[in-house]
């Protein structure tokens, strides 16, 4: 996967955050250069906003994690809602990536919804038409592979190789003979795959063939 852009409430996904950045590292060449994801990070003395704007426009796609509370989420002398703010740290990176053009993916926890276009503010309206992930703490690991799965960005070299080697291992290593599949026929009785019988199987697994053959030899010759 490319640089990504991890953008989140900390009061309201943060306890998950963590967790994400952690799986995601693993799927970039250089997690503290391809993954961005907090504020923190921003210098001291810099305009935030288009410094976030720039880091927006570096990466491929950007990662908007809502919770319940991603957008009610309110200031707490007041009360006005966040997202209702221009300078909104997540207001502003979600617009700088939808202008751009760069993918965004909600990433939906513990059950919350993509908000309606007419709760969002004009700027980040269409945030509402994009498809999304759900991350659960039941299936966190396999969410996270369908969210890299399902990435409209490229992997990276990483990846990349990894898949290349994949896709370079014969059919023949890749799975079983047909008939490895089950049991060896030698082992079970069963009729072979080519419609022959291991004949192997009854004179080694059936007594009753072993005392009737001396008897079968005596009489024979007498018919």
């Amino acid at each position: 996967m490319a640089k990504i852009f991890i953008s989140y409430r900390r009061n309201d996904s943060g306890y998950v955050v963590d967790a994400l950045h952690r799986a995601l590292s693993s799927h970039v060449d250089d997690p503290k250069r391809d993954i961005f994801l907090d504020v923190d990070n921003i210098p001291f003395g810099v305009n935030f906003v288009e410094h976030l704007n720039r880091k927006v426009g570096e990466c491929e796609v950007l990662l908007a994690v809502i919770g319940k509370d991603w957008l009610n989420a309110s200031d707490p002398v007041s009360g006005e809602r966040l997202i209702s703010r221009q300078e909104d740290f997540v207001r502003v990176e979600i617009a700088a990536a939808l202008e751009r053009g760069v993918p965004v993916i909600p990433v939906l926890l513990d059950g919350a919804q993509v908000p309606n276009p007419s709760e969002l503010p004009e700027s980040i309206r269409s945030l509402s038409h994009h498809n999304g992930v759900r991350l659960t703490r039941e299936n966190f690991k396999a969410d996270i592979e369908k969210l890299v799965r399902g990435s409209p960005v490229a992997l990276s070299q990483k990846d990349a190789s990894a898949s290349v080697q994949s896709s370079s291992v014969s059919v023949e290593d890749e799975a079983p003979a047909p008939y490895t599949a089950y049991v060896s026929s030698s082992e079970t009785g069963r009729p072979k795959l080519d419609g022959s019988v291991d004949q192997e199987f009854y004179f080694r697994r059936s007594p009753l063939l072993w005392f009737a053959l001396p008897v079968y030899i005596i009489i024979f010759p007498l018919l």
